[in-house]
């Protein structure tokens, strides 16, 4: 797996897609970097704001991916990091 930047998150948001595989291989790559779990929920959450209600939709697939997974790789910290960007961002997709 590549190393972690922001430039390469940024990069890695605005390039998913909708397709599962885009998905999974975007949330697996976050999670494998869970020492930076707190900028990859900042950078989720910048990446959400500034997109198309078509992409926030992706995001929020992206989200919800990240949250089920991390519970299964010992990543836990990602549920408590969401919480509060998913509470803000919800009432803005549609």
């Amino acid at each position: 797996m590549s190393s972690f930047s922001v430039a390469t998150l940024q990069e890695k948001m605005s390039r998913l897609s909708a397709s599962q595989e885009s998905i999974e291989t975007l949330s697996l790559w976050i999670i494998h970097h869970k020492a930076f779990a707190k900028t990859s929920v900042a950078v989720w959450a910048t990446s959400f704001t500034s997109a198309d209600a078509d992409h926030r939709l992706v995001l929020l697939y992206l989200a919800n991916d990240i949250l089920q997974n991390s519970r299964r790789k010992s990543a836990d910290m990602f549920g408590e990091l969401f919480r509060d960007p998913l509470r803000q961002v919800v009432p803005h997709i549609w």
